[in-house]
């Protein structure tokens, strides 16, 4: 069974909108919703439904466990055989495919993982089965556990121990704020601070609500309203190459599944890089209302003079025209963030493609983006991030770090005792 290649957004139909990105040897279950005459199937594994092709002969309305394997660049989902009589698949033949000891506790993680739609290998679940034979906690474990094969950790006695104390424990709350100060500091950073940042990085992924509030009330304003989603994603709110429909589905994604990964700006890795930017996107807004009446002017004397531009007609000379009028009209009314999306909107534009330009410039004229940067500057104020105690920010991480390391240790202590060491000095300096 044979995945089809295309586009990633329109390759799952959501309902959670979580992806789920398979790899050689992953088991999941998967349950045949609708066959096409392509010999194509829609498959839900979990509340994800995928597009399949179809290489066997499967059943709507069955389920059945796949395992995934590549070849030539391609990911197919192999059948797992069900028992040899009733040729049903249960966790019971799975178990023995895969050759894992069937106990009450193997089986009650293979079932979360798989009533989750949790992808997992062998490997993990013999790896997992060690760590939940030792720990007290059984259940709690298993969330760990998880977790740590959902994020693709490696399945280790101290990756399981600092993840479990993540979970019981406040000092995330120190270390999260210890890692936005870093991310803020007014010295750049060295090599050493930077590979204390990205470790550290890695294991602070908490959702911020303020974020999740103020992306819910941008995904509601830009849905009806190609202006006001134009208008945001040159205030930086948004990566450029991604259209509005990819914006759309990576907005809801970050709602629901309260991971930074699916918000749709590349540069940003952690919530406090994206309480940054809509700090910033709402000074931005309330810039551009300062200006609104000497905007809408600008930009509308412009397409009266260039008014072919509305038809995309404009000549080689008359397009270089309205583009220098553009550039000494309108930039100099617009905050430096959106100065420089629109200049890259530009920057690529010829004579060929000037209808691109159209929506980006008519955004400036149109009541209901003002409308919008007024509600949404009214309604939301983004949440001033905490100042921490006026000892030095390096000083507090050195701390906190080696108290963590003492206290859990991680499966990369030897990378961030290294690290420590060699930048002791640039730290408390």
């Amino acid at each position: 069974m044979a995945i089809n290649k295309i586009q990633h957004h329109l390759f799952a139909k959501r309902t959670d909108n979580k992806v789920i990105h398979l790899k050689e040897g992953q088991i999941i279950k998967g349950k045949i919703i609708k066959l096409y005459s392509d010999h194509r199937a829609e498959i839900r594994i979990g509340t994800t439904t995928l597009i399949a092709q179809l290489e066997t002969s499967l059943s709507v309305g069955n389920s059945y466990y796949f395992q995934v394997q590549e070849k030539h660049d391609q990911i197919y989902l192999q059948v797992v055989q069900g028992d040899r009589y009733n040729g049903s698949p249960t966790i019971h033949s799975l178990m023995k495919q895969l050759q894992i000891k069937e106990t009450n506790m193997s089986t009650m993680l293979i079932e979360k993982l798989i009533t989750n739609g949790v992808p997992f290998n062998r490997t993990q679940i013999v790896q997992a089965l060690q760590l939940l034979q030792s720990s007290s906690q059984k259940e709690a474990a298993m969330d760990v556990l998880q977790r740590m094969i959902e994020t693709k950790l490696p399945i280790t006695h101290s990756v399981f121990q600092a993840i479990s104390s993540l979970e019981k424990n406040d000092f995330t709350t120190t270390m999260t704020a210890l890692y936005t100060a870093l991310q803020q500091s007014a010295t750049p950073l060295n090599k050493s601070e930077q590979t204390l940042l990205q470790l550290l990085g890695s294991f602070i992924q908490r959702p911020d609500s303020g974020n999740v509030e103020y992306t819910q009330m941008i995904l509601d304003k830009i849905k009806n309203s190609e202006f006001v989603f134009n208008m945001f994603r040159l205030l930086g709110l948004f990566d450029a190459t991604l259209d509005h429909d990819e914006v759309i589905i990576r907005l809801q994604q970050y709602i629901d599944t309260k991971s930074i990964q699916y918000y749709p700006l590349q540069q940003v890795t952690s919530e406090a890089q994206l309480q940054q930017i809509t700090s910033q996107a709402q000074i931005d807004m309330k810039q551009l209302l300062l200006s609104e009446s000497k905007l809408i002017s600008a930009v509308l004397k412009a397409i009266s003079i260039y008014h072919p531009i509305q038809t995309a007609s404009l000549n080689q000379n008359e397009f270089h025209s309205f583009i220098e009028l553009i550039q000494k009209e309108v930039m100099p009314l617009l905050p430096l963030q959106t100065q420089q999306s629109l200049v890259n909107v530009l920057n690529p534009l010829t004579v060929n493609n000037q209808a691109s330009i159209l929506p980006y410039i008519q955004a400036f004229t149109n009541p209901e983006v003002y409308s919008t940067l007024s509600t949404v500057t009214t309604n939301f104020s983004a949440a001033p991030i905490n100042e921490l105690p006026t000892l030095a920010i390096q000083q507090q991480f050195v701390a906190h770090i080696t108290h963590y390391m003492q206290t859990i240790g991680l499966t990369m202590e030897h990378e961030i005792i290294q690290a420590l060491q060699s930048g002791q000095e640039d730290f408390q300096g």
